[in-house]
Parts: structure tokens; sequence; C-alpha cells
């Protein structure tokens, strides 16, 4: 009994002790340091996420002064590529990007034994497209966009039989965007684009080539760059309870 009443004894000394000693503070350097706020023009207009898109459908290109017989029509094209978002407020998302896409049109002959000849002409872009896309309810899912893009030929035209000149094709391009879509599950997105040529193709005295046109579906996949100060989410209003105006 007696070495449990100096046990207990020895017990309430010491915690008395610890209770009323003064432990020196950790230094700073081994202290959790804040969190450092993201400044105010960051949150409104920040490099938010990168955007991968694959993207396919019809493109087409005007013409003019084909000989008799001939007629045109829309041929596949594909492409892909990825954009940089830049994320501003609760309203909508800027973005622009590099992308690969094929472009071109499908052409036949009806010659006077009516036969059909078949030949067609491709084109390989590489483009730089702008848009801002504006969102159309409370979720920021369903959404609007347009904008503009610029585009270089990547390498020569391909035909079938040779028809055009090749040599006297424009090696630029450029047009307006218009797009509609929805994201889907946070980070994935769905739209259907048009873009609209606004430089003839055909440089040759004869103009037969004239504005690229292009209906494509696109798919995209979002990358956030990173997580801490900024909402990763492309649904979600970034800082919306916080003092950022919105």
């Amino acid at each position: 009994m007696k070495a449990m009443y100096s046990i207990a004894l020895l017990l309430m000394i010491t915690g008395t002790v610890q209770a009323g000693t003064e432990w020196p503070a950790l230094p700073a350097s081994a202290q959790e340091p804040d969190p450092q706020p993201v400044p105010n023009f960051f949150r409104r207009l920040s490099l938010n996420y990168l955007k991968v898109e694959f993207r396919t459908g019809m493109a087409t290109i005007s013409t003019n002064n084909l000989p008799a017989g001939w007629s045109t029509s829309g041929r596949l094209a594909i492409g892909g590529g990825f954009d940089i978002v830049l994320k501003r407020g609760g309203t909508g998302m800027f973005s622009f990007g590099l992308h690969y896409t094929t472009a071109g049109l499908d052409l036949k002959e009806t010659t006077s034994a009516a036969e059909e000849r078949e030949n067609h002409l491709r084109l390989q872009y590489v483009k730089l497209p702008i848009q801002y896309h504006l969102f159309l309810d409370r979720a920021n899912k369903v959404f609007i966009g347009g904008g503009g893009y610029g585009a270089a030929l990547l390498l020569p035209a391909v035909q079938k039989v040779k028809v055009f000149d090749e040599q006297e094709m424009s090696k630029f391009d450029a047009g307006f965007i218009a797009s509609a879509g929805c994201w889907l599950r946070s980070r994935w997105m769905i739209k259907a684009q048009a873009e609209w040529g606004m430089i003839d193709i055909d440089k040759s005295r004869l103009a037969q080539l004239g504005k690229n046109t292009q209906y494509l579906l696109t798919i995209g996949y979002t990358i956030p760059f990173r997580k801490r100060g900024y909402d990763v989410n492309p649904n979600k209003v970034p800082y919306k309870d916080e003092a950022c105006g919105d």
C-alpha cells in the first residue's frame, strides 16, 4: 500500500511541474507556414487548366468557275490539340491553343460517256484558336462560345488527281469560330463547333477554290495546372464566397 501511495504522489508532483513549466516556442523555420492568399487579379484571370481536345466532322471549300460536269462534296475532317484556359470569374472562360486539323473537299467529274471520276483535295493545317465561352446556367455547365483563329498550311496539298496548282494555294488562313456545348462529369467537355474561313485558298488566275468551312464535334478533357489557391473544377465559380466581386 505504501508503494502505491508513493507512486501516486510522484505522478501528481510530476504533472504539477509540467503544467507550470513554460516550454520554449519552436523556431519560425519549424512552424507550419501560413498559406499565402492568391492575389485578386489571379483569382479573376488565372491560368487554370490545360484542355486536351479531339475533334471530327465535315470539311469543305467553296468553289468558283469549275468546269461543267464537276460536282463537290464535303470530306471527313479530323484533328486535335490543346487549349490553355484562363478562367474569368463565374460567367465564362477564355482560352487559346494549338491545334492540328485536316480540311479539303471531294470532287466528282462526270464525263461525256456518263462515267464518273472521283478526286479529292486534302489540306493539313496548324491552327491557333482563341475563344470565349459564356456560361448559360448557374452550374456553369452549358455554354456558347465565339472567337477566331489563324492557321498555317502544314504540308503541301494532297490530290488524288492533280487538278489545282498546289504552288498557287495560300499558305495561311484565318476565320471565325462559333460553338455550343456542355461540361460532363466535371472535367469532360463536349461541344459542336463551326469554323468559317475568310481567305480564298486558290491564289491562281482561275481562282477555283474559295474559303474553308468546317463543322466539328469536339470532345475535351481538362488537366488542372495546380490545386493550391485555385478552383480546379471547371464547373465551379472560383472563390465565389470570398471577396472577388462575384
